[in-house]
């Protein structure tokens, strides 16, 4: 784990910069956002190091600086993963569907949980990178070259 962090120390674009390698996840998450009102159903779409993102179509206004509880479902596990998360950005989408992507400071999560979480992303990324290397490569039969 610690040389995939050393891949990419800082990745910089126009309007945000990124101390952490991220990856890329799709995993169903109920997301507990307000005291006393019931969990909306949201996506985890990326992890970090220090954080994650998830898409979550709802109306309900969050705010910057929130702490909200994720409750993550892992293919294969009967009970789902927590983590307490403090909201750092929120993209409102202007019009279509109310999609927010939200990202989020992981403030609490347990250190077993956390390494389930990321070796699943490890996962999706290496099979992913498997399938593509294996589609890209041209179809050849074995022939085997004459010994002399």
């Amino acid at each position: 784990m610690e040389c995939l962090k050393n891949l990419c120390v800082c990745v910089k674009c126009s309007n945000e910069s990124r101390k952490f390698l991220r990856f890329s996840l799709s995993l169903r998450a109920e997301c507990h956002y307000n005291n006393g009102e019931p969990a909306g159903q949201c996506r985890v779409v990326d992890i970090c190091d220090q954080g994650l993102g998830f898409e979550i179509e709802t109306d309900v206004a969050m705010r910057y600086g929130q702490t909200m509880l994720l409750k993550i479902s892992l293919p294969d596990q009967p009970v789902p993963l927590s983590a307490v998360i403090k909201l750092q950005w929120i993209h409102i989408p202007l019009e279509g569907r109310m999609i927010q992507r939200v990202g989020g400071q992981l403030l609490f999560m347990d250190v077993l949980e956390k390494e389930q979480l990321i070796q699943h992303a490890y996962a999706e990324v290496l099979g992913d990178a498997a399938r593509m290397d294996f589609v890209s490569q041209p179809s050849r039969a074995f022939t085997p070259s004459p010994v002399f």
